[in-house]
């Protein structure tokens, strides 16, 4: 069922790492991954499900599940790292003075942060 937010997430943060020149390039690598990904899953378990149907049928979905979890997981370490270092960063507000009228140094950080993520 969540298969393809994964694929998203990483397609989002890495489109905002490069530039737009080479946006066409990473996309291909992107998907290019994912079809090797889909071939060698595919090989994995359908010699998985077959040996674990005796004790445990479900196992092999287990495993998927479980795989998709630590996915999961490694992109948010990845979101809330790189929303961290973005909002860190004293190089987005230099030039920026205290007295420009009502917007702050944090609500610059915040707007460029969101553009980026």
């Amino acid at each position: 069922m969540f298969q393809g937010f994964q694929a998203a997430v990483v397609r989002s943060l890495m489109s905002s790492m490069v530039g737009q020149d080479e946006q066409g390039r990473l996309f291909g690598l992107i998907a290019a991954m994912d079809s090797i990904a889909v071939l060698v899953a595919s090989l994995i378990f359908n010699q998985l499900y077959p040996v674990t149907l005796d004790f445990f049928p479900g196992f092999s979905f287990m495993v998927a599940a479980g795989l998709s979890v630590v996915a999961a997981g490694i992109m948010m370490w990845l979101h809330v790292d790189l929303r961290g270092l973005i909002l860190g960063d004293s190089s987005i507000t230099k030039g920026v003075t205290g007295d420009s009228g009502d917007i702050s140094k944090e609500d610059i950080q915040v707007e460029t942060a969101t553009t980026h993520m």
